[in-house]
């Protein structure tokens, strides 16, 4: 029954750059919503953590979240792992993930760089009317991860139409 509103975050992880801007793990009816968190090396925020974990209805919406994974990769702009049972993620504005320097792949390999992350037997997220655009480096608006299971991806608008979904056990 947490609430995370309407709040500036930026410049965060100097010093541990694996840090998300926001991170909720073991949380249940929580809102994190009308945030702004910019200017950050890796993920913006974070919902869950490892499974078998407690994460259940919590909603993540009108989120302004750009400019992040500046530095490192395997993350997004929004980061799930483990169960949600009941969260939804609706209405967020997800621009500018990834680096802006070189990429550290070549061609359509896909260097780490995702809009929204359903990681580690992920199930029960519906995510809706979320803004994803300008990816770097071949990136997915939407990356699915092996074991995840009831998952709706509902009228997101993209601007590249890239969705990875691993097969069960994948």
């Amino acid at each position: 029954n947490h609430s995370i509103t309407n709040n500036y975050i930026t410049g965060m992880g100097v010093e541990y750059p694996g840090s998300s801007a926001i991170l909720i793990f073991w949380t249940a009816n929580s809102s994190v919503s009308n945030n702004e968190i910019a200017a950050v090396p890796y993920t913006g925020l974070s919902v869950g953590w490892g499974a078998p974990a407690y994460a259940a209805n919590n909603q993540v919406n009108q989120n302004y979240i750009h400019d992040v994974m500046l530095e490192l990769f395997d993350g997004g702009a929004i980061y799930t792992n483990g169960p949600g049972a009941g969260t939804t993620i609706a209405g967020n504005y997800l621009d500018s993930v990834g680096t802006t320097g070189p990429c550290t792949t070549s061609g359509d390999a896909y260097a780490g760089y995702t809009g929204i992350y359903y990681d580690e037997g992920g199930s029960q997220y519906s995510d809706s009317r979320n803004v994803i655009r300008n990816l770097s480096c071949a990136g997915y608006w939407a990356y699915i991860a092996g074991g995840n299971t009831d998952i709706a991806l509902i009228d997101d608008y993209v601007d590249i139409d890239r969705v990875f979904g691993c097969p069960v056990g994948g």
